[in-house]
C-alpha cells in the first residue's frame, strides 16, 4: 500500500505543478513563526520544546491514519497520498532545473536567475558558468530535503514519518539565525533536529549517487567524509551530497562538459537514484518486508 501511495504521490506531485504557488506558502513555517516568541522566552528548554512541536504533527498524522484505516483502507490510502503531496517540495528541485535550462535556451536571463535563486536559496553566482555549476551542485543536495528524505521517512514510519520530517524542515525554515541570542538558540535547536532526521536519507542518497554514477570516485568521496561529524556541522549533509554527487557525476561526463549540459547530467543522476530507490522498495514490497 505504501509503495502504491508513493507512486501515486510522485505522479500527482508532477501533474499538479501548476499549484506550486499554494504549496510555497509553507503553512508549517508560518505556524511555527507564531510560536517563536513563546519558545524564545524559554531559551534553556528550546530544544525540548522544538522536539515536542515537531513530534505533535507526526502523532496527529498517525492517529488520523489509524482512524482512516479503521473506517476504510481507501481512506487511509488517500490520506497517505495527501500527506506525500504536502511533504514533497515545495519548489521541486528537478522542476526548477528544467525551468532554469529552458530559460537559458530562450536567453531569458531574468527567469534563469529567478529559478537558480529558488533552488540555491541565495543569490547565484553572476557568471554563467559559475551559476550552472552552482545549480548542478545544489540540485544534488536539495533533492534530499524536498524528495528523498520524505520518501525515506514515509517508507519507515508511514504518513507520520513524512509529517515528522516536514515539521522538522518547517522548524528550520521558521527559526533562521538572527541577531538576538534567543533567535540563535532557536536556530541551533531547529538545525540539530533537522540534521538528525536528514542524516540517514542523505547517506543513502549519497550511496545511490555512487551506485548509479561513477562508483569508484563516488564511493571514495563518501568514505572520506566523517559521517558522525556531519550531525554537528552546519549543512553537513548538504555539503556531503554535493561532494559525492559531483564525484559520482564526473566519470559519466565527457571531458570539458559544462554549462547546461552539466546541469542536465546532474538531473539525470538524480532521476537514476530515484528509480533505484523505487526498484529497491518494489523488491522489498514483493518480498513482504514492506507494506
Amino acid at each position: 500500500m505504501n509503495l502504491l501511495a508513493l507512486l501515486v504521490g510522485l505522479l500527482l506531485d508532477q501533474g499538479l505543478r501548476h499549484l506550486e504557488a499554494h504549496r510555497e506558502r509553507a503553512v508549517g513555517t508560518r505556524i511555527l513563526r507564531r510560536l517563536r516568541r513563546y519558545v524564545a522566552a524559554r531559551r534553556e528548554h528550546a530544544l525540548a520544546l522544538l522536539v515536542l512541536l515537531v513530534l505533535l504533527p507526526a502523532v496527529l498524522a498517525d492517529l488520523l491514519e489509524r482512524g482512516f484505516a479503521a473506517l476504510s483502507p481507501v481512506l487511509a490510502f488517500l490520506f497517505a497520498v495527501a500527506v506525500l503531496l504536502l511533504t514533497f517540495g515545495p519548489r521541486d528541485a528537478a522542476c526548477l532545473v528544467r525551468r532554469y535550462v529552458d530559460a537559458l535556451g530562450r536567453h531569458d536571463d531574468v527567469e534563469a536567475h529567478r529559478a537558480a535563486r529558488l533552488l540555491i536559496e541565495e543569490a547565484p553566482p553572476s557568471d554563467a558558468r559559475g551559476c550552472c555549476d552552482a545549480v548542478a551542485e545544489h540540485l544534488l543536495a536539495r533533492v534530499n530535503e524536498r524528495l528523498f528524505a520524505p520518501i525515506f521517512w514515509f517508507v519507515l514510519l508511514g504518513p507520520a514519518g513524512a509529517v515528522l520530517f516536514w515539521a522538522a524542515r518547517s522548524a528550520r525554515g521558521a527559526y533562521r539565525p538572527g541577531t538576538a541570542g534567543d533567535a540563535d538558540a532557536l536556530a541551533e535547536a531547529a538545525r540539530r533536529i533537522y540534521g538528525v532526521l536528514a542524516w540517514a536519507p542523505a547517506c543513502l542518497l549519497a550511496l545511490s549517487y555512487a551506485l548509479v554514477g561513477g562508483f569508484d570516485t563516488g564511493w571514495s568521496t563518501f568514505r572520506a567524509h566523517d559521517l558522525g561529524r556531519m550531525l554537528l556541522a552546519e549543512d553537513g549533509t548538504e555539503r556531503m551530497l554535493r561532494a559525492v554527487g559531483c564525484a559520482a557525476l564526473a566519470p559519466t561526463l565527457p571531458a570539458g562538459t559544462q554549462g547546461p549540459e552539466r546541469v542536465l547530467a546532474a538531473r539525470r543522476l538524480v532521476h537514476r537514484a530515484l528509480f533505484l530507490w523505487l526498484a529497491v522498495l518494489a523488491v522489498f514490497t514483493l518480498g513482504g518486508w514492506l507494506f
